[in-house]
């Protein structure tokens, strides 16, 4: 039954304020509606909101706010808006992916004026003064929140016409541990909340001078993966054992890396803050000693880090610059991860275990005092 807006005529200095109707969460996602109104009224404000625990779990919307401008078109005809809610585009709508980027949220908006012709074209943003959103989206894979971009589909995704005005991780409520983002649009369309993934390893570029005399290192034949050994023709003969990091008090790096030729490999970090860096080989190298008669020499080295970084990517170049490569996930201020045969695994396995600071080793069976 449609609500009698006749009353608000002519009243630009009050607000409307209604509820959403709601679907339950479906395999085919969500459908909201504003309440049905005999008429939008121009220059008058609408409020309507969803109670936060109907939000499905892949997220949705909770809040419309929206004023219709004074000199638009509005006809005395039935109106109403609503938005078909699903975790992603349905299959044969037709549009298009996003590159770098994961679809989290697709919110389709729609009005009678596309079907009938009847009531306010919200398509015409000249009828709009103002619309805004809040969207709940999950988190980006990154784990950042400034990560989230909200697009409108014009041809391809856009960004023109749509505004993100805040951010907030919410910390409790039946939303909790998802992303609050209150949204300004122009006009209604059909809308996404894209997430930046963390980015496939790339080869890192050429540098000028490689460690420990390896002169000039060029592109080697092949790129890494995702947290794996990188390799082209030949499988790179440096890789990385250890690696831990402080992203909150020294934002530093220290990597273990063995190689299995007499010399230093050169060790790239890539990361969002700094970028491509060279990692420096630490001044007391506590496997001297051992490297002397070791299949695989090891080398400890050391980079800088982003305060508050949540990933990096390790290159790995050996003599002949093939190219091993790791990313690694930042849980926290601190880390250590170990790695053998490029498996995850507990520090206990290795049969060495150092302290830089005083460069002693010691087999892992030793006592610990």
């Amino acid at each position: 039954t449609q609500y009698d807006a006749g009353t608000f005529a002519n009243a630009t200095n009050s607000t409307f304020v209604g509820i959403f109707t709601a679907t339950q969460e479906s395999a085919i996602g969500q459908y909201i509606a504003t309440q049905p109104l005999d008429k939008f009224n121009c220059g008058q404000e609408y409020v309507f909101t969803l109670d936060d625990t109907l939000v499905p779990t892949y997220g949705g919307i909770t809040r419309a706010e929206f004023t219709m401008d004074s000199a638009g078109v509005c006809p005395d005809e039935e109106d109403y808006n609503t938005f078909e809610v699903t975790a992603a585009p349905s299959a044969g709508s037709g549009a298009p992916a996003l590159s770098g980027e994961d679809i989290l949220l697709s919110v389709q908006a729609r009005y009678p004026q596309q079907t009938t012709g009847m009531g306010v074209d919200f398509r015409d943003s000249s009828n709009i003064d103002s619309y805004n959103f809040t969207m709940i989206s999950a988190l980006p894979e990154t784990g950042d929140i400034n990560d989230l971009t909200v697009y409108v589909q014009n041809g391809g995704w856009t960004t023109t016409g749509v505004d993100i005005l805040s951010r907030q991780l919410l910390s409790s409520g039946p939303n909790a541990g998802m992303v609050q983002l209150d949204v300004s649009v122009d006009y209604l369309g059909h809308f996404i909340v894209g997430g930046k993934k963390i980015p496939t390893p790339t080869t890192p570029p050429p540098t000028t001078q490689g460690p420990s005399g390896l002169g000039r290192i060029g592109v080697g034949p092949g790129g890494g993966s995702s947290g794996g050994s990188g390799s082209g023709a030949d499988q790179s003969s440096a890789n990385v054992h250890k690696v831990t990091y402080d992203v909150c008090n020294e934002n530093i790096s220290r990597i273990v890396v063995g190689h299995d030729r007499p010399v230093a490999p050169l060790i790239q970090l890539l990361s969002p803050q700094l970028g491509l860096v060279e990692a420096s080989l630490v001044e007391n190298q506590p496997y001297t000693e051992l490297n002397r008669n070791a299949e695989v020499s090891r080398y400890v080295y050391e980079a800088p880090l982003g305060s508050g970084e949540k990933y990096f990517t390790i290159y790995a170049v050996d003599h002949q610059s093939n190219i091993a490569s790791k990313i690694i996930l930042i849980e926290g201020c601190e880390g250590t991860i170990t790695f053998v045969n490029d498996q995850i695994v507990l520090p206990e396995i290795f049969d060495i275990k150092y302290s830089i600071g005083n460069s002693t080793i010691r087999p892992a069976t030793a006592p610990h005092h």
